[in-house]
Formats: structure tokens, C-alpha cells, sequence
């Protein structure tokens, strides 16, 4: 299960599931949304799902004793997503961390930052990364940039299509997976588990593979 489009209009899902009494609920997100999406999820999140735990993923750069290659990578990544946040600024949209609140109580269940770092292809991000920077120049060119990634979201509504150029999605899809729904089935009482919508259905089969049962799926807007 991925994201859809829907009478033109790009939608996510979220899933739950139960076992024993116990429920799990995916909440699929795009990591770029409308600004209202990420106000809409934060006040949800607060007053219809209280009592449950809310898990979400962020690799953490935790790791002081880092390689110079994972330092250099780190600092293209922290460019590249400085650079992409300038963007969707200038074209009216929200990273996720920009606006969605995260209260205290809420844990962060992922890999360190480092191995999340190890996952990307060096020479792919160099080559990515000079474009970004051109792309937000000025806020006219950075508004143009950020409406045809937004675009291009909507053209690839419900496509697998293959990152393996950029990335390993053995450690930056499948390990992390395992790890969030290990963390959820472990925790005690309900657990909402805010995740991008392609973990969505690894996730489900092994909630599955552990006898959970779904009980629905929702839909909800990106860009309101």
C-alpha cells in the first residue's frame, strides 16, 4: 500500500491493526506536505489519540566518532535539505520537522544517523546536491523548483519506482522497518507510528507475520 491519487488529488494511508486487544496504526506521510496537513496531524494526534504512545522516524546523529566520509556526507545531506526546505518555502509548502509538533512524550525509534548516512551513494548526492543549490538562487527559480517536485509527487502517486541509484533500501527501508515495528509491538498499550508511506506495507507484513490482524484503512489529503 502506497500513496494515491485520487480525482487529482494526492492522497496517503493509514493503516491499523490489532492484535489481543493491542493496536497498532501506521500513519503514512509524505515528508513535503501543505502546511496545513502537518497542523491538521499534530492537533489529531494530540486530542483523538491521547493515551496512545506515538512512535515516529528520524535518524539521529548521535554517532561523535564519525568517519571523514560520513562527515562529508552528512554535510551534503544537511545542505541538500536546507536547500530543499528553502524551496518548498518559496513555493507555500512544509517540510515535516518544520511545522509538525513533536511533544516530549512522543519516541523516536530508528537507526543512528550514521548508518542511515552509510546507506547513500556518495557520487549521487554530489551530483544532486549542485542543483538544489541553483534551484534557490533566488526565491522566483527556488518557487518554480518547489511546485515541480510537488508535480512530480503527484505523477508518481502509487509508483515503486527504484531509488537503488541513491541508496540502499536494504538498511534505509527494510532494517528500519524491523526496527519500528519490533519497538511497537514491544511498547506496552496502543502505539501510533508516524512513518513515509513506503514503509507502509513492509511494516504491515511483519505486524502480520506476528499475528496482527487489519482493521482499517483511511485516507487523508496531502495538500489541503
Amino acid at each position: 500500500m502506497s500513496d494515491r491519487l485520487r480525482g487529482g488529488r494526492l492522497e496517503v494511508p493509514t493503516v491499523e491493526y490489532s492484535r489481543l486487544g493491542k493496536r497498532v496504526k501506521i500513519v503514512g506521510i509524505k515528508h513535503v506536505a501543505s502546511h496545513r496537513f502537518w497542523v491538521d496531524l499534530s492537533a489529531e494526534l494530540a486530542t483523538q489519540h491521547g493515551d496512545w504512545t506515538v512512535h515516529y522516524e528520524r535518524p539521529m546523529f548521535l554517532n561523535l566518532k564519525s568517519s571523514w566520509t560520513h562527515k562529508f556526507k552528512k554535510r551534503i545531506y544537511l545542505s541538500w535539505s536546507h536547500r530543499q526546505a528553502r524551496m518548498l518555502a518559496a513555493s507555500g509548502y512544509a517540510n515535516q520537522f518544520d511545522v509538525l509538533v513533536i511533544p516530549p512524550a512522543w519516541e523516536n525509534h530508528d537507526i543512528d544517523g550514521e548508518r542511515a548516512l552509510s546507506a547513500f551513494n556518495l557520487p549521487v548526492l554530489l551530483l544532486i546536491v549542485p542543483w538544489v543549490y541553483l534551484a534557490t538562487l533566488n526565491n522566483r527559480v527556488a518557487s518554480f523548483a518547489g511546485h515541480a517536485f510537488v508535480r512530480g509527487l503527484h505523477s508518481d502517486a502509487g509508483q515503486r519506482g527504484s531509488v537503488e541509484f541513491l541508496m540502499k533500501t536494504s538498511i534505509l527501508v527494510r532494517e528500519r522497518n524491523k526496527l519500528a515495528v519490533d519497538a511497537a509491538i514491544a511498547a506496552e498499550g496502543d502505539v501510533v507510528m508516524i512513518w513515509g508511506h513506503a514503509h507502509i506495507a513492509g511494516m504491515a507484513q511483519l505486524l502480520e507475520l506476528q499475528g496482527f490482524l487489519p482493521l482499517e484503512v483511511s485516507w487523508r489529503l496531502l495538500f489541503v
